[in-house]
């Protein structure tokens, strides 16, 4: 079926041959199906199905060609229908089958959701479509030429004739489709065998009937043996294969019922026609329904089969210990299983820099703190770097981060635990090895230097200010679950002495631990930044899909301390230890609100908010959440929760419950930095959420392989699966674009392609005009 895919383009000579030869094929066969007579019923046309699918898949030239070819077949055809004008009876039969099958494939493919049917709902829309267009342009053809029908009253041999052309839509018109543009072409040689064993079956009843003219009994019996095949064809191979036996099912029984033989022969044609219609439609396309419901399945399963290999590439590569046990877990668990078991250990590393992240520094403290119980932990924070990311973007200050950690490694050894700590720091697990405090300040200062120099990036060169704090884990908590949040605490706190001294780098004392015993320095700072108002909010656009909308921002928090502006990363971990994190999200939340309430004019859709676990587990959370945003007057349908993908793994029933009240009351939820966290798959129809948010790493990455390829592939498909919105973060390049929309639907863009988290009035001023600053412009 190679050649028909020539159709398409018209563009040499194959690809008339082939028009013609599909041209004249289907003409004569449609015409022999009646005995090129009026009194029988068309049972099933080839015509209507072909102009169809020409219609949707080739040059408009080609639709013309098929239709004068059979007004000129028609014109030879119709001396033998009576005494009717040759010119006009051959127009209105040509017309009659044109223009339903032209105007019905414009109106079906109009929408791009239609240009593949994959679903039963697609099917039925397009019969119904097909069946009224038929209806309303044959109408009248019946009615003028309804002494021709003799007997038989024009409104029946109409319905008869328009059901058999509309069901030709479904099956050929899909099987022209499918040669055109050469899918599913896949032949595997070793089940030819069991496609032509099939075929057979599903043909044998037609041949029986020959020989038992008159035994209905057998004729029925016969025919009911032929639907186990017909079932096994729609179950176990490609779609165009499954059609092909299906079209020559249906005209094999059209073509012995024309002949008098079968078990749906009558005195009445037109009792007969409807019969085989309605066998044809209710068994045949209900096979086809099987087929594309297996073709779905078939889809789903290789995109979840892709991303599970692609995360058995990611761990395999990190240690030869971890692919043992990979090896091992392949035989002990199914697929699903061993996919979440490699989405865990991902959350164990940096996807920057390939070192430990915090959760995996955590383990790697807990598994040896016996070894650093007279060591300490170095924690260096680089100052500069959200100024870096806002000026610059994402790939730029991705590239100053790897640089540096190589630094880092590079002066304490490959050896030492090194870890990106959060988005600004890093850590470092350092232990005694009967070394002085003289010499963790000579590796602190050493350290400090090395940092100091310029970053290179091509022409340009950059400079970074980093601050260094050890804290001996002897001034850490020995009963502390966590005692690295302790330690961020005291490193925290010594962190803000540096940045008011002229020095780069300090060692804590128990001193310091002595004196942030009630809670710290910097929970006190947080604290009387909340009641003074220092904690704002920054807005960073979300742009529709086709580019031409700004659907609405995300708010991102930011702390003016003391002149310095410091993004979540710098307190956010403080907070979330005790109820502060619960007086920052109200906050925030409400300063959103307000915000909203002035923006009412400029018609946003949504306003994104972060929200953390220790909010959510509020049992009040979800009813001050609504009092917060309907008491500033503003459409709950406006406000979207952003929940973290740890959520999933809690299955706590307050956050449950909390989601499940926020969504009843019209506010969407939304996953985000989908794909970096617990993406079990069996988690994600646990919770109310509406959309995904698919983080910047994946995005970043595409380019690299097909691995991201496919992750965001599989997490587009989980979304249509569910029924899910898509937003897509770090968008930093316009080319990347069009591949994401390859891959996935999408509902938003988000990134430094368009903007910066940008303070309100920037942001007022940017909508404002809108898309006149869309790109790069407003960077």
């Amino acid at each position: 079926m190679g050649p028909f895919k020539s159709i398409a383009k018209l563009n040499s000579v194959k690809g008339w041959l082939a028009l013609i030869f599909l041209t004249l094929f289907t003409i004569e066969v449609t015409y022999a199906s009646v005995a090129y007579g009026t009194e029988q019923p068309l049972i099933f046309s080839f015509i209507g199905g072909t102009i169809f699918a020409l219609t949707a898949r080739s040059r408009y030239y080609a639709v013309l060609f098929y239709c004068l070819i059979l007004y000129i077949r028609t014109w030879i055809w119709a001396p033998d229908l009576g005494d009717v004008h040759l010119a006009l009876g051959s127009l209105g039969m040509t017309l009659s089958a044109a223009v339903p099958n032209v105007a019905g494939a414009l109106i079906f493919h109009r929408d791009r959701k239609n240009a593949i049917i994959d679903s039963p709902s697609q099917i039925a829309r397009l019969f119904g479509l097909v069946l009224v267009l038929y209806l309303i342009t044959s109408a009248p053809l019946y009615y003028f030429f309804q002494d021709e029908l003799k007997d038989l009253f024009w409104g029946y041999r109409l319905l008869a004739d328009c059901i058999g052309s509309a069901a030709s839509v479904l099956l050929v018109g899909m099987f022209v489709t499918y040669m055109i543009t050469g899918q599913e072409y896949v032949v595997v040689k070793s089940r030819i065998p069991r496609y032509l064993v099939a075929l057979c079956i599903v043909l044998f009843p037609v041949m029986i009937w020959f020989f038992v003219v008159g035994n209905q009994e057998l004729t029925r019996l016969s025919l009911l043996l032929a639907v186990p095949a017909v079932l096994y064809l729609a179950s176990n191979f490609a779609l165009i294969w499954v059609l092909l036996g299906l079209i020559l099912h249906s005209m094999s029984v059209s073509l012995a019922t024309l002949l008098g033989a079968g078990p749906f022969t009558s005195d009445d044609p037109f009792t007969t026609a409807i019969s085989v219609q309605g066998y044809l439609i209710l068994v045949v396309l209900s096979a086809w329904i099987i087929a594309l419901q297996r073709k779905t399945q078939k889809t789903a399963f290789n995109a979840i089969e892709a991303m599970n290999n692609h995360l058995e590439d990611i761990i395999g590569a990190r240690t030869a210990e971890l692919q043992e046990a990979n090896k091992s877990l392949k035989r002990e668990v199914d697929l699903r299983n061993q996919a979440e078991e490699l989405l865990r250990q991902i959350t164990m590393t940096d996807p920057v820099t390939e070192l430990l992240n915090r959760r995996g520094l955590q383990q790697a403290f807990q598994n040896s703190r016996e070894k650093y119980s007279k060591g300490c932990i170095a924690l260096i924070s680089l100052e500069n770097l959200q100024e870096i990311l806002e000026n610059e973007g994402y790939e730029m200050a991705e590239s100053v981060i790897r640089i540096l950690s190589r630094r880092i490694e590079g002066l304490v050894g490959r050896d030492r635990v090194i870890a990106r700590w959060d988005d600004n720091s890093f850590a470092i697990l350092l232990d005694n090895k009967n070394q002085d405090d003289r010499t963790i300040h000579d590796l602190l200062r050493d350290i400090s230097g090395k940092l100091k120099d310029p970053v290179a990036l091509g022409p340009d060169s950059l400079s970074v200010e980093a601050l260094l704090v050890a804290v001996p884990v002897n001034l850490l908590s020995a009963t502390d679950p966590d005692p690295l949040s302790d330690f961020f605490l005291l490193a925290a706190s010594s962190l803000q002495d540096l940045r008011k001294s002229e020095k780069s780098y300090a060692v804590a004392t128990a001193a310091e631990r002595n004196h942030q015993s009630s809670g710290y320095r910097i929970h006190q700072q947080i604290k009387s930044g909340i009641q003074s108002g220092d904690f704002f909010a920054h807005f960073q656009p979300i742009i529709s899909n086709d580019l031409n909308n700004l659907l609405g921002c995300e708010a991102l928090i930011r702390w003016n301390n003391n002149g310095q502006i410091m993004g979540p990363e710098s307190f956010i971990a403080v907070a979330e230890r005790t109820d502060l994190i619960l007086d920052l999200g109200y906050s925030m939340l409400d300063q959103v609100a307000r915000q909203a309430r002035a923006w009412k004019d400029m018609n946003l859709a949504l306003y994104s908010v972060n929200t953390s676990v220790r909010q959510l587990v509020d049992p009040d959370f979800a009813l001050r959440a609504l009092n917060i945003w309907k008491g500033s007057g503003c459409d709950t349908t406006r406000l979207k929760i952003e929940i973290t993908e740890s959520i999933l793994a809690m299955d706590h029933p307050v956050i449950r419950g909390n989601l499940e009240q926020l969504r009843k009351a019209g506010i969407s939820i939304a996953f985000d930095d989908f794909g970096t966290g617990f993406s079990s798959l069996s988690y994600l129809d646990r919770f109310p959420v509406d959309s995904i948010k698919i983080d910047r790493v994946f995005v970043q990455k595409l380019s690299a392989g097909s691995n991201s390829r496919a992750v965001i592939e599989a997490m587009g498909l989980i979304a249509q699966q569910l029924g899910l919105e898509v937003i897509v973060e770090g968008v930093e390049d316009e080319t990347i674009l069009d591949k994401i929309r390859e891959l996935t639907p999408v509902t938003g863009w988000q990134g430094f392609l368009f903007s910066r988290p940008l303070p309100a009035t920037e942001f007022e001023e940017y909508a404002l005009h809108f898309p006149g600053k869309l790109l790069t412009e407003s960077r």
